[in-house]
């Protein structure tokens, strides 16, 4: 049986479900994606700078996943997180945080990593 990649990413961003045989050895298959709610203008936007764990980790019953790590101030917002089950678990980025989508050209690249390679 052939699998068509583009069907099965068109699946996953419709559903936020992983269709696998193989279980691609995740914790989790399901619930990958959050519904963007429209309530207003605002709340709409910041779905899209939400970051959430998983709901693998909404079933564990320590703390040690919610809590914000020193490695993620700054990019991940102390404040805005819900309350309730969902609380640690559905961050957002910090207000000066972005998604870099630019790839740097490999002139640049090279020139960053020569004196590091050379050490």
């Amino acid at each position: 049986v052939r699998h068509d990649p583009g069907t099965a990413l068109d699946y996953f961003v419709a559903t936020g479900n992983l269709r696998t045989e193989t279980g691609l050895d995740l914790q989790q298959l399901a619930g990958f994606t959050i519904v963007a709610e429209r309530l207003n203008y605002f709340r709409f936007l910041a779905h899209f700078r939400s970051v959430h764990r998983g709901a693998f980790f909404t079933t564990l019953r320590t703390t040690a996943v919610r809590k914000l790590l020193p490695d993620q101030w700054g990019f991940i917002c102390p404040v805005h997180t819900p309350d309730g089950s969902p609380c640690g678990l559905l961050s957002h980025l910090a207000e000066k945080c972005f998604a870099a989508i630019e790839v740097p050209n490999r002139a640049v690249l090279k020139q960053y990593l020569a004196p590091k390679l050379a050490a």
